[in-house]
């Protein structure tokens, strides 16, 4: 909320509790803020009062009161009426100033979680600074990371002109590829309502929440809250949604961790993982240790243990049959009833793999090599595609 708007609430609250008109101006007599009935026509002489030692003046039947800002004063409020005009102005003054300072106090735990996040902070001076923020060291946290991109679809009308269609088009194309400053008002929106958890971007087409976590079963607390953050945001028209996050922080020291956890989950969760939408570190498994490999080092694996073979040799078939057959832990049966094909089909399909790779997937040993090369694969070939 910006300091304008700050003013003008202040004002108009505290004139409808006591019907006197009140008006706010900067140092140099500039009005910034009124109550509807407010004498604007009068202007603030201002000079002479900033350079009086007392805080209160007295002008004809008009009181003028320094709003001060860390003990400096930055506006002058300007009560006029019948009444008790002294109590009515120290009263809009001590209303105006609490409320400047906890929304300075907004801004500066905004540039904390920043720092925070980015590890500008010294790890002696994290708790230090929280407690003076009034920010709870103590509670446990989760990380989110958000990406997603608006595009909602064009209305079709028989009604409807070409004009109409091409500017609905056009902006259907421009959100497409919005950064993430929409994205971003859309889930501060929808966070608002939840003031333990904190919302900012970090690093351009991404957004980062930090939540406080207080339920005694967090992992169901985790569900729902990515859960639904992506159920709004496809109801709001956003698609292409990924919501990464990392381990739980014990305490705020740990939150920075959390935060690099959830980052590497977003890029290394659409190599491994690029059917899911929602994914935590935990569920990276070797993936995350893969996916800070150097491709040379990659590319050498393979050279010695596939002699090169790429995915393109396997086709969507079998790459298919191969992740059911993984998941019924090597059980030939039980993924052949999964495919809906014979058993026979399915060994076939096994013996085509080990022609290529010489690899019997139906050995544990080898599966594990084969399983770990085509997460290889995966990620070189996403990293050469977006030239990471």
């Amino acid at each position: 909320m910006k300091t304008s708007q700050i003013l003008a609430n202040s004002i108009e609250y505290v004139c409808s509790i006591t019907g006197v008109e009140l008006g706010v101006s900067d140092s140099k007599g500039n009005l910034l803020a009124q109550s509807k009935g407010f004498r604007d026509e009068v202007a603030f002489n201002t000079g002479d009062f900033l350079e009086m030692a007392t805080d209160i003046w007295q002008n004809n039947d008009c009181m003028y009161f320094k709003i001060k800002n860390d003990g400096i004063a930055e506006y002058i409020l300007k009560v006029c009426g019948d009444g008790d005009t002294r109590a009515i102005g120290l009263l809009a003054v001590y209303q105006i100033e609490s409320v400047l300072y906890t929304h300075k106090k907004d801004i500066c735990k905004k540039e904390f979680y920043r720092d925070l996040l980015r590890d500008s902070i010294l790890a002696v001076d994290i708790n230090r600074w929280a407690k003076k923020l009034g920010i709870d060291i103590s509670v446990r946290r989760m990380v989110m990371v958000v990406e997603a991109h608006s595009f909602r679809k064009a209305k079709t009308s028989a009604a409807r002109n070409d004009d109409e269609y091409t500017r609905t088009l056009l902006g259907n194309v421009l959100s497409a590829g919005h950064s993430s400053g929409g994205l971003y008002h859309v889930i501060e929106t929808y966070m608002n309502s939840n003031s333990s958890s904190f919302v900012t971007t970090i690093d351009e087409g991404h957004v980062t929440i930090i939540k406080e976590l207080y339920s005694s079963d967090e992992e169901a607390e985790i569900e729902e809250s990515t859960v639904s953050l992506y159920e709004y945001l496809e109801n709001e028209g956003f698609s292409d949604i990924y919501v990464s996050y990392g381990t739980v922080a014990n305490e705020i020291k740990e939150v920075s961790r959390s935060y690099r956890e959830a980052k590497i989950t977003m890029e290394a969760g659409k190599i491994f993982f690029d059917e899911k939408r929602i994914i935590a570190y935990n569920q990276l498994g070797i993936g995350r240790l893969i996916y800070q490999l150097p491709l040379s080092l990659c590319k050498l694996f393979l050279g010695e243990i596939l002699d090169n073979v790429s995915l393109d040799d396997f086709s969507h078939e079998i790459l298919s049959t191969i992740e059911r057959f993984f998941a019924n832990s090597l059980n030939v049966s039980e993924a052949a009833r999964q495919l809906f094909i014979h058993r026979n089909t399915l060994l076939y399909r096994l013996d085509k793999v080990e022609k290529i790779t010489r690899l019997d997937l139906r050995v544990f040993e080898d599966a594990v090599i084969f399983h770990t090369s085509v997460m290889i694969m995966k990620y070189i070939k996403y990293m050469e595609t977006h030239e990471v």
